[in-house]
Parts: C-alpha cells; structure tokens; sequence
C-alpha cells in the first residue's frame, strides 16, 4: 500500500476536518447568498456569487482548521510533558 494511497483513506479520519468544512460550507453559503442577493440584476451576479463563496469557504476552512489544531496541541502539552518526565523517572530508576 503506497503512501499516498493511506494518506488519502485517512483523511477523512483527520483532528477538526469535519468542524473546520461545516464552518467553512455555512461562511461560504452565507457570503455567496448575501453576494447574490446584492447583485441580483447583474448578467454575473451568479458567477461573481459562486466566486465570492468559494473564497470565503476555503479561507474559513482554512483558518477554522488551524485554530481547532492549535488548541488542540496546546492540550496534549501538558500530557507530552508528564510523559516525558515519568519516562525519565523509570529510566533513572531502572539504572
């Protein structure tokens, strides 16, 4: 199995991916309805709507993903910390 080929089935398994595309997708719908609304006699008010969502989707998607991963480290730190010290005791220990 490639590596490729496990990182793409693992994807959807990923820490805040669900969290970080339903912000997204609400932000995107949001934006490019509001967009729509405002040009609506324009001949591109679709287009320039579909545009405006998928920025905004992708952008909050984005941001949304990197807040969620950042706070989530911050909350293994004290774990990894307590690991390391109990690790070094029981190698002390076994000396």
């Amino acid at each position: 199995m490639s590596i490729l080929h496990e990182a793409l089935e693992s994807f959807p398994n990923a820490p805040c991916l669900k969290e970080s595309v339903s912000w997204g997708v609400g932000g995107g719908a949001a934006i490019g309805a509001l967009r729509f609304l405002q040009q609506r006699g324009h001949p591109l008010a679709l287009t320039r709507a579909a545009f405006s969502g998928a920025v905004v989707l992708g952008l909050t998607s984005g941001m949304a993903w990197m807040v969620c991963r950042r706070e989530l480290h911050a909350g293994q730190r004290p774990l990894i910390e307590k690991l390391v010290k109990l690790k070094a005791l029981q190698d002390s220990q076994s000396r």
